[in-house]
């Protein structure tokens, strides 16, 4: 099968759709399919991955965002074509999908769109104009009444179409992990201490993305300052790793707290480095409620590291409470006294390393599977459409 992939956000940017497209398509390959992927030109030239990538013309907004420009890019459009994929999977609601839905009419081909993010938040924080937002949101409904059919990374984003209006039919699907679990976590934690220069007896809390409000620190600096007080003989340090547009807030809210002393920005760290980084950390903090399925839990798993989430988070549904992960109410008194159960009874963090190591990560060969059955369905319902006389995809 050829799958045209359709994205907005893709490589050389690093955020959890751009590592997940990669993912999607490394599960393809693996399993025998052809892929292409259609994204904007980026200032920086990627690594070939080992299949084509068509890139529009496009303008940087700034940080890792790039608006495409498809319909201004013939060459783009002309390889597309050429490429003739017999589906179309699109991991965006902006040009892309646009351009996908145009290449899907035209050859006839089922387009998939799968949502990874919480659109209107985005919206809301680029523009900070809810008349932008409105208008925005609209637009992006209306685009998705016109695909075959959606899939979300979580149930959680499921349930947030549905707020948006959405009415099409959903299926979820999760993320794979690009990492495969870690199977020298000693050697690598070692090299985590000393890098971050902790103490065997000092609790490190972690957090590895992009540094942004939407991610919900303040909750975790306002915890860690109530630990603090409550806890005064425990030693602890918060180890944020990546960066972002509120760094300088961030930093701000640390010191605020009067958490100058245990808090460690390491700004972006390389791959190997990351991995000694999460094999050194005992608890990964993550109360994002924005996140629809968070890929780091599961990387974080990988190296034996369990994480904290919010209740009714997309990351919430991969773990079960006490047993590979913990989950606690998306409140400073509740986060406070989860931390505490775990602080006050250090063997309960190993059972959770353990489950969490041995449960969660999967990868995206394995996940992709489930996109493949979605496929043959897509092109069965096509194929039984020519047989009922309508407009339909090539057979094949």
């Amino acid at each position: 099968m050829k799958i045209g992939i359709f994205t907005d956000s893709y490589l050389p940017g690093v955020g959890g759709t751009e590592r997940a497209v990669e993912g999607v398509c490394k599960g393809l390959t693996e399993n025998g399919h052809k892929v292409c992927v259609a994204c904007p030109k980026y200032k920086e030239e990627p690594k070939d991955c080992g299949w084509p990538v068509y890139r529009a013309k496009s303008i940087h907004l700034g940080g890792p965002n790039y608006a495409a420009f498809s319909s201004l890019s013939y060459k783009f459009k002309k390889d597309l074509e050429e490429f003739d994929p017999d589906i179309i999977h699109c991991h965006t609601v902006n040009d892309m999908l646009y351009r996908a839905i145009r290449l899907g009419k035209k050859k006839n081909v089922p387009v998939v769109a799968t949502i990874h993010t919480k659109f209107e938040d985005c919206y809301l924080n680029d523009s900070k104009s809810r008349i932008v937002t409105y208008f925005l949101m609209k637009s992006m409904v209306n685009r998705l009444k016109k695909v075959d059919i959606i899939t979300a990374v979580s149930h959680n984003i499921e349930r947030t179409l549905r707020e948006y209006g959405v009415k099409g039919e959903i299926r979820v699907v999760k993320n794979g992990c690009a990492i495969r679990p870690n199977c020298k976590i000693e050697k690598f934690r070692n090299s985590g201490s000393r890098f971050l220069k902790t103490q065997d007896d000092e609790i490190i809390f972690l957090s590895v993305g992009r540094l942004t409000r939407l991610k919900n620190f303040d909750l975790s600096f306002k915890m860690l300052a109530n630990l603090k007080k409550l806890r005064p003989d425990v030693k602890f340090k918060f180890v944020i790793a990546g960066s972002g547009p509120d760094e300088k807030y961030l930093k701000k809210q640390v010191s605020k707290q009067g958490l100058d002393n245990e808090v460690i920005f390491t700004g972006r760290v390389s791959d190997r480095l990351l991995k000694a980084i999460y094999a050194r950390s005992d608890l990964f903090l993550f109360p994002s409620t924005f996140d629809t399925d968070g890929l780091v839990v599961v990387e974080s798993a990988c190296n034996k590291t369990p994480a904290i989430v919010i209740k009714g988070s997309g990351a919430s549904e991969r773990i079960t409470h006490l047993h590979n992960g913990l989950v606690c109410e998306d409140s400073l008194e509740d986060y406070t006294k989860t931390i505490l159960q775990v602080v006050d009874n250090r063997g309960c963090l190993n059972d959770l390393a353990i489950n969490a190591y041995n449960e969660l990560p999967k990868t995206w060969q394995e996940q992709s599977l489930d996109y493949i059955d979605i496929y043959n369905e897509m092109l069965e319902r096509f194929k039984n459409n020519t047989k009922k006389g309508k407009k339909c995809a090539k057979s094949r």
